[in-house]
């Protein structure tokens, strides 16, 4: 009976390693898709505060417009 050779090394062969490429390739492709998709969901909040942004801008410069005209309209009044 032979005894076991503790200096044997193991080899892998290009079969293995394309395997273990491919395993690890299709369990790591499930997170990129999430990450995909939160990026994605990210992308749309940003776009939809952008959109808020302008509009909540767009209805300030009317106020200060309105405020401008009652301003102007209050002093020719206590004139």
């Amino acid at each position: 009976m032979s005894t076991p050779d503790n200096n044997t090394k193991a080899s892998l062969g290009c079969g293995s390693l394309i395997l273990i490429a491919i395993i690890v390739l299709i369990f790591s492709n499930g997170k990129n898709d999430e990450l995909e998709k939160e990026l994605k969901d990210t992308r749309r909040d940003i776009q939809y505060l952008k959109t808020q942004t302008s509009n909540q801008s767009a209805t300030l410069s009317r106020i200060e417009k309105e405020l401008k005209k009652l301003r102007e309209a209050s002093q020719k009044n206590s004139k």
